[in-house]
């Protein structure tokens, strides 16, 4: 039978929208009425791409609070008794997201047809990922969905402070560069200029710095349209190389672990995402390979998605875990030390959470031992340019003023 995707209204009023297998639309139509809502639109899904998340510039998705707290909700709703669908009609009813109400209510329509739980989640990809995916489906397994809830819940908390540490890491950085560019803009395009015209007029020697600053304005003032369109396109293209090509993925990964001063939270950060999802997927009930499967995609670093290949090769070779992650120099003794007092006591999801806890604690610390290092480093280097533009202008004049005397 071929996949619908419809659109229609239930029975508090609200629009409703979902994928169901049905022989026609008429049997479609018979289906919502059974359940209170009224059919709108059914369309064939084969003719539309799947699993398209209504999420556009737009319309954007629900935030990390808003999965935080729709899990938090589904749990509780649970733990009182009330049944799985009567909680998802109920919460369908609170939340504000429009993307996340229509979710929530293809959800409802795909339980009621029988269908488990994540197969609904695996229609939006975009919204729950792989981690979450993998979780619930464990959790249906094991038949203990309530507790995986609360393991999620958790995960996404540590998700989100996570993101909030790595934001806090890079938007003073990021900030300043861009508050440092434009002021060499504005020096070399506007203020530079306007002394090159005086000093020519003069007509005296000009010193190499006096030289290098001029060509640098002129080249701004000449080309400042293709410095601006470098600026545009270059992040585009750098992240479009970084998904589709993977030598160049592996080479920026690579220097990222390796770069002055950032290196090192960069390892830190990466070995962190790795031992949470790790350790909540073993806690969950995920084999071991498929939650090294699973984690490849949710670390965020080349180096470390290939150790992880490779360790899942090993592991169904029969090596330990901390055997096949030695030969990888992106784990610290710390890391691999945990791991192999969890394999040896038969507990590796605790060990791992061990890990995890611990760098959770010192993420922030080393964050700010990074601005404690960047800050002089971008002051000198403020300092350095604008005190090698002035003495490139009054050199020339205080040659001048020599001549004269």
């Amino acid at each position: 039978m071929p996949d619908y995707n419809y659109r229609g209204i239930n029975r508090t009023g609200k629009s409703i929208q979902g994928i169901m297998t049905a022989p026609d639309i008429i049997a479609i139509e018979s289906k919502l009425a059974e359940s209170g809502s009224v059919l709108i639109e059914a369309n064939d899904a084969e003719k539309k791409e799947s699993g398209s998340t209504n999420i556009s510039i737009f319309s954007r998705g629900p935030k990390d609070r808003e999965l935080i707290d729709f899990f938090i909700t589904l749990s509780s709703l649970l733990k009182a008794g009330i049944t799985f669908l009567d909680g998802l009609r109920a919460i369908e009813e609170e939340v504000e997201s429009p993307v996340l109400q229509n979710i929530i209510g293809e959800m409802i329509s795909s339980v009621e047809e029988g269908k488990p739980f994540s197969d609904s989640l695996s229609s939006h990809p975009k919204v729950f990922s792989a981690h979450i995916l993998g979780v619930i489906r464990a959790g249906e397994y094991s038949g203990k969905l309530q507790d995986t809830f609360e393991e999620l819940i958790r995960y996404l908390e540590w998700q989100t402070a996570l993101k909030a540490n790595v934001k806090q890491a890079t938007i003073y950085p990021v900030t300043v560069l861009i508050a440092l560019t434009g002021l060499i803009l504005l020096l070399f395009t506007f203020v530079v200029p306007k002394f090159t015209a005086l000093l020519i007029s003069l007509n005296v020697p000009l010193p190499l710095p006096t030289r290098v600053v001029m060509s640098i304005s002129g080249f701004c003032v000449s080309m400042w349209w293709i410095v601006l369109l470098v600026g545009i396109i270059t992040p585009f293209v750098f992240k479009y190389a970084r998904r589709h090509w993977n030598g160049f993925a592996l080479f920026f990964d690579t220097l990222k672990l390796n770069i002055m001063v950032f290196g090192e939270l960069n390892r830190i950060l990466t070995v962190s995402k790795f031992a949470y999802n790790l350790s909540s997927l073993l806690e969950a009930g995920v084999p071991v390979v498929q939650s090294l499967e699973l984690c490849q995609h949710l670390v965020g670093n080349k180096v470390m998605e290939n150790a992880l290949e490779e360790a899942r090769g090993d592991i169904a070779g029969g090596m330990f875990l901390n055997e096949s992650l030695r030969k990888h120099e992106i784990f610290p003794k710390k890391t691999l030390l945990m791991i192999t007092v969890g394999e040896t006591s038969g507990d590796l999801g605790g060990a791992l959470r061990n890990v995890a806890n611990y760098y959770i604690e010192e993420i922030p610390r080393k964050i700010k031992k990074v601005f404690g290092i960047m800050e002089p480093i971008i002051m000198f280097t403020l300092i350095g340019i604008v005190g090698f533009t002035a003495a490139a202008v009054i050199l020339p004049i205080l040659s001048m003023f020599a001549a004269i005397k």
